[in-house]
Formats: structure tokens, sequence, C-alpha cells
């Protein structure tokens, strides 16, 4: 898992490799963020890695949200993935294994009852 990031405006929710499967780093995480004025709400999950934050719009940015999280070296905004390129990456993975799927179940029906009906198990 890389770094994620999807913003809508008064909400921010990052994925940080750092903060998965890091009970600590995930509370460091809520503990530093809450500090800054305007967050409403912050939530650190350790079991994704993904850090949820309510705020005032009116109040704080996104902007310095994120620059917060890249000083503690909780966020890298160089190996950021958008929200859309998430949902492609995830697509086109999601493509490949239908395909391998397709793939498979036409071998299995094209070998069947032949000599060779062995060798789709294997693929």
């Amino acid at each position: 898992m890389g770094y994620y990031k999807h913003h809508v405006p008064g909400r921010l929710r990052i994925r940080s490799p750092r903060v998965r499967r890091n009970e600590a780093a995930a509370q460091e995480t809520e503990r530093l963020i809450s500090q800054l004025a305007g967050v409403r709400s912050v939530q650190a999950n350790p079991v994704t890695g993904s850090v949820t934050v309510q705020y005032d719009r009116e109040r704080l940015t996104p902007v310095a949200i994120l620059r917060l999280l890249e000083r503690e070296g909780l966020f890298d905004p160089k190996q950021a993935m958008s929200h859309d390129q998430h949902l492609a990456h995830t697509s086109g993975r999601m493509g490949e294994l239908v395909g391998k799927v397709v793939m498979s179940l036409a071998m299995d029906r094209a070998l069947a009852g032949t000599g060779l009906s062995f060798l789709s198990a294997l693929i």
C-alpha cells in the first residue's frame, strides 16, 4: 500500500504506510492533527493506515494538514495517489484478474475431454 489522498471540502482522507499496522503512529497522528485549529474530528485506523480529518473550511485548509503530516514523515505527496488514480489502478487490476479467470475457463472448456485437459488445471 502506498500513499493516497482524497479530499472533499471539509473532509480529507489519506492513507499512510507508516500508520498501517502501527497503533502508536495512528495515535500520534490523531494527537498531532487534533491540535490544529479548525479540526472537528480526526480518526486514524491502524488496520488500513487510513486517516480521516473533518475540518472547518473557514479556519483550516487541506494543504495545512498535509504539510503537517509531511513534516512529521507521515505523508509523502510525491508518492501519493489521487482518488481518480486509485480507481484507475484498482479497475486495471480487476480487469487483469477477470481476464485471467475468463482465459482459464476458456482453456478448461477447450481442453475438456482431451489428453491435454491436465494443462487447464495448471493454468
